[in-house]
């Protein structure tokens, strides 16, 4: 009984100290099994850091610091924490200098990031209805069909003069704006590409 709640209490303030940290600076989605994982702290002397099993409470992982890299533009030191020799999957508390911040090991952990990637992919589709069934409160009736869009003087040519309509649907809103450019949906379709591919 008493362990148990020992255990409870060391936890629960790990718990509340797995915040987002102004010193400490990780991957937040987390890192893949075998993947190089580091952290940088950014200000104080640092001796050591450990690293604890979220699910027990029990240390790890102990290490001293890398290497600390100065800025020339801020004149602030950092200092480079290693930690790839962690490969368990889990949930985990990097502890150093009495911060602590979370972290998360497992496979796919980058696949949140994909799929929200891919639905910013929608919600700024332009010339079609966004759902409520795949956007929630988010939905909204079509915008700018571009069925009916007006040549501009500056890229009118021999081909098409100035003011001469074309039909130009879809793509994606950019920048706030409604405007279309070739190469910013280019770049959008290579996105969605390399998404694929990787995950």
């Amino acid at each position: 009984m008493n362990i148990t709640a020992c255990l409870f209490t060391v936890l629960g303030g790990m718990v509340t100290l797995g915040h987002p940290s102004e010193t400490v600076r990780l991957n937040q989605l987390g890192y893949y099994p075998r993947q190089e994982k580091v952290a940088v702290v950014n200000t104080g002397e640092v001796r050591e850091f450990t690293i604890v099993d979220a699910a027990t409470g029990n240390r790890v992982f102990s290490g001293k610091p890398g290497y600390t890299a100065s800025s020339a533009w801020s004149d602030k030191n950092r200092t480079i924490l290693d930690f790839s020799d962690i490969t368990a999957p889990g949930n985990y508390f990097l502890m150093v200098n009495g911060d602590s911040v979370a972290f998360e090991i497992k496979e796919r952990v980058l696949s949140p990031l994909a799929d929200a990637a891919l639905k910013s992919f929608y919600y700024q589709r332009t010339g079609m209805p966004i759902e409520a069934t795949y956007a929630g409160r988010w939905s909204r009736p079509a915008g700018h069909p571009d069925d009916k869009v007006l040549i501009h003087p500056n890229a009118a040519g021999p081909e098409r003069k100035a003011g001469t309509v074309i039909s130009s649907p879809g793509g994606w809103y950019d920048a706030g704006d409604y405007n279309k450019y070739i190469v910013n949906s280019a770049y959008s379709i290579g996105l969605m590409q390399a998404i694929y591919a990787r995950f």
